[in-house]
């Protein structure tokens, strides 16, 4: 939304004259944020205004013409190409040699010089709107208000003033970024509503002749008007003007339009485009020659078709609001115009129309047809139903004032049943809950009537009670204020947030986790153990070199068929785009695109992760059709090792398994490693996006499934112009259950009493593993035994075929007292022995 300071100025009319800066950290504080300011219309002091002298021809081109203009206390004689369309006494402007002036299509200043047109010398030139960077009217600008472009209702300036002075071109431009539930601050007058808040100075309406467009309407002489879709469109004003000439609108009023991006059409059209920005509220001229027998609001017939403003034929639904006549549609009401209806040139009669549109039908309107305008922006989000009326009348103000004409009959239609606001019951004890400390009632009174809105109860005494209770009707123009938490919203708002002290609330108690197969998905998200699970697994994957991304669960259904995952997708019935069409099944998509677009930029080495949402569909026959939804944590590493040893060398399989194991360990730091299987998927079971030959599934001790890790297909990352690449899936629920069932971690005390060791050298079959020597070791109850550590692994022509020699240091410590060596050495023979008998183990 883009706001003019000046007009601000005009409507709030504020007791003292703010800054721009004061301004836009008001508005800021209020919640609209003032995203960029933007300076127009400043023109160098040197340029002035001017009044020709006296006009005559040029020595020696017919063409040209030499004007003698005052400029003040001197005069000078200037040569222009237009002689013709110039009077004497006509106000003009000036920029002499050496004044800065920037066209609005050029992208710097320059300097005006004294030129020579013909053998003649002109001192500087006459301006346009256009050289001055104020509009892209290349007509020469005259400031006399019989003129065309000028304006009757200012004065003219007297000669020799700067043109930045006489016609008030200097203003600010605020970009303010609206959040969709704020739609009254599509218009200035609801933003300098806002103003007069925070300066505590009492709004006043704009001022418009209601009272003759009411007459008019009483009287029935109007154009018939009928509601057919009154659910649609419960209220609507039409009003007619006669002798109205349409024409270029003043030089104020281009100006304005201009600097807030918006084109200066004709004066008539401009008037509307002038209300919509004043009012927040659009309205809309039919030339009232083109509008036969009455107006009718109702919906299309299928397959009914309408020439829009913009030269496009549309193809309607019976779902599409339209206005009407008696013969054909006239407009797609709250969208845009038709062609057949619009003002021109030649218009002499005008229908100007107000009306309150529904938002639902509005909006599916616009977005089936693609066609978002202004019109639509507006009424989508909610305008005030019972702002019409202002709409109408500032519309008949505007053009009277800027084409002419005179009102000739109005015609007022409204449903028989009208929604108003309902009224909001307030509870004061929890207001000030929910705002951490307690109000006095003289501010929370003023705050509400700031706002517009009526209280039904007032309470006496200067703090409410803990039993009071309010009844505040918030005004039409807030659709946004609906329940008791919007009103407690709008106190503290106003009042300010940093007059409000933070106080988290108090914590959930933590939930189990639910049985495996009952609500996949529902994790306790909102439960501190899970937070705080969350946070550790973060925290543990920045610390082994991870970046965390994020990115839509909406993706393409094509994004998944590349990326050869599960395509049972959920399809969105209203999907943003095609590229965001359905929602994700694996994080990998969103990996895969964010590592593609990091080695464009020149990334040697991507490592990403990410904790997110993934989404499968149910069987038809199942009891809850609701989708299924689990927390997945997901990596993804791309590039080389890095390391000095391993230049070169790129990531594999071994890579993402010690990642898996790492971020175990340190989020679960009481779960044995040694327990955790992985295991290569079958023929029937492989895993289309790993290499056939490079991934496992991860699972538990008792086989419940954890997740997935390996090499991305060879094919995938080609289609995803990646190298080798290393991707791990895991199941945070399978993750979160094996925390629970590992409980919590345990401390020993530092020992007291110090260890021994023995190292012995081994021959052992190379069929036995270590890990099953390891196990072999454990099943040996030996209360000081504390650590096997294998050393040493050799193999050669010393040893025998089909043998390994190994090397092996085992520590023994007891806690209580120190060991005797006797006492090791009876425990270490006990050791070799049971190697002996279980493995056959042989000893060097």
């Amino acid at each position: 939304m883009k706001a003019s300071l000046q007009w601000l100025r005009e409507l709030a009319q504020l007791d003292t004259d703010p800054t721009v800066e004061e301004v836009s950290q008001a508005l800021t504080g209020l919640g609209l944020e003032v995203e960029a300011v933007q300076a127009v219309g400043r023109i160098d002091p040197k340029v002035v205004v001017v009044e020709v002298q006296s006009i005559e021809p040029h020595p020696s081109d017919p063409k040209l013409g030499l004007v003698r203009v005052v400029t003040g206390q001197d005069s000078v004689t200037l040569v222009s190409r237009v002689p013709q369309q110039l009077s004497v006494g006509d106000q003009l402007v000036w920029a002499p040699p050496g004044a800065h002036i920037q066209d609005v299509d050029a992208s710097k200043p320059q300097v005006v010089q004294t030129r020579e047109f013909s053998g003649v010398p002109s001192p500087g030139m006459l301006c346009s709107e256009s050289m001055l960077g104020l509009t892209e009217s290349t007509e020469l600008w005259r400031l006399n208000g019989g003129h065309p472009g000028g304006d009757k209702h200012n004065p003219n300036p007297v000669h020799g003033t700067p043109i930045q002075e006489a016609a008030r071109t200097q203003d600010h431009i605020l970009e303010i970024g609206l959040t969709p539930n704020r739609p009254d601050a599509l218009g200035h007058v609801g933003i300098a509503r806002e103003l007069c808040i925070r300066f505590n100075t009492p709004f006043q309406i704009p001022h418009y002749d209601s009272q003759s467009l009411e007459a008019f309407a009483k009287t029935e002489k109007g154009i018939p008007v009928r509601l057919r879709a009154p659910d649609a469109c419960p209220r609507y004003w039409a009003a007619t003007l006669e002798g109205v000439a349409v024409g270029p609108s003043s030089s104020p009023v281009r100006r304005r339009l201009h600097s807030l991006g918006v084109r200066p059409i004709s004066n008539v059209v401009d008037a509307t485009n002038l209300v919509w920005l004043q009012w927040g509220l659009p309205v809309h001229a039919f030339d009232a020659d083109k509008v036969q027998g009455e107006i009718c609001v109702r919906y299309a017939t299928e397959g009914e078709t309408l020439a829009t403003l913009d030269d496009q034929v549309r193809i309607l639904e019976s779902q599409d609001l339209l206005i009407a006549d008696s013969h054909s549609p006239i407009a797609l009401a709250g969208v845009m115009g038709g062609k057949a209806s619009e003002v021109t040139a030649s218009t002499t009669r005008v229908i100007l129309e107000a009306a309150y549109f529904t938002p639902q039908g509005i909006r599916r309107t616009s977005k089936r047809l693609g066609l978002h305008t202004e019109a639509s922006h507006r009424f989508e989000r909610g305008v005030d139903p019972l702002g019409p009326h202002h709409a109408v009348s500032a519309g008949l103000q505007w053009i009277t004032r800027l084409a002419g004409g005179e009102l000739q009959a109005a015609t007022f239609a409204q449903a028989e049943t009208q929604a108003e606001p309902t009224s909001i019951q307030v509870s004061i004890p929890r207001a000030f809950e929910r705002m951490g400390k307690p109000l006095d009632r003289n501010t929370m009174e003023q705050v509400l009537r700031a706002l517009g809105c009526t209280i039904e109860n007032p309470i006496a005494g200067e703090t409410p009670s803990a039993g009071d209770v309010w009844h505040v009707r918030p005004p039409s123009w807030r659709p946004d204020l609906r329940r008791q938490e919007d009103v407690v919203e709008e106190w503290m708002r106003v009042v300010g947030y940093d007059h409000f002290q933070g106080v988290l609330p108090a914590p959930m108690p933590a939930v189990s986790l639910p049985a495996h197969d009952a609500q996949p998905g529902k994790l306790g998200q909102t439960t501190p153990r899970t937070f705080g699970f969350a946070r550790r697994v973060r925290t543990a994957m920045v610390s082994l070199g991870f970046h965390e991304a994020i990115s839509y669960a909406f993706v393409a259904d094509s994004a998944l068929t590349r990326a050869r995952v599960p395509t049972n997708a959920v399809t969105l019935q209203n999907p943003l785009s095609e590229e965001r069409s359905v929602l994700r099944t694996s994080l990998l998509p969103g990996l895969l695109e964010s590592a593609q677009r990091g080695l464009r930029h020149q990334r040697v080495r991507v490592d990403l992760f990410e904790w997110g949402t993934v989404f499968h569909t149910r069987d038809a026959s199942a009891d809850n059709p609701l989708p299924v939804e689990r927390v997945h944590l997901a990596f993804l590493m791309v590039g080389d090792r890095g390391d000095w040893f391993r230049q070169g060398s790129p990531v594999d399989f071994f890579d993402g398994k010690g990642v898996v194991e790492s971020l175990l360990q340190r989020t679960i730091p009481s779960f044995d490693l040694r327990t955790l299987q992985w295991a290569l998927p079958t023929t029937d079971g492989r895993i289309p996006w790993f290499h056939p030959n490079q991934s496992a599934r991860i699972s538990d001790a008792h086989g419940n499934t954890l997740g997935s890790c390996g090499t991305i297909h060879p094919e995938v990352a080609a289609e995803h112009d990646l190298p080798s690449a290393i991707y791990g899936e895991l199941e945070i629920e399978g993750i979160l259950r094996l925390e629970q069932g590992c409980g919590p971690p345990t401390l020993e005390p530092l020992p007291r009493f110090p260890s021994t060791s023995r190292d012995v050298a081994v021959l052992i079959k190379k069929s036995v593993t270590l890990e099953e020597l390891r196990c072999s070791i454990s099943q040996i109850n030996i209360p000081w035994k504390r650590t096997v550590r294998l050393f040493d692994v050799y193999e050669g022509d010393q040893i025998e075929q089909g043998y390994r020699s190994i090397a092996l240091r085992i520590t023994y410590q007891n806690p209580d007292q120190t060991l005797a060596e006797q006492d090791v050495d009876q425990a270490h023979g006990r050791l070799m022995e049971h190697l002996k008998n279980a493995l056959g183990v042989r000893f060097r």
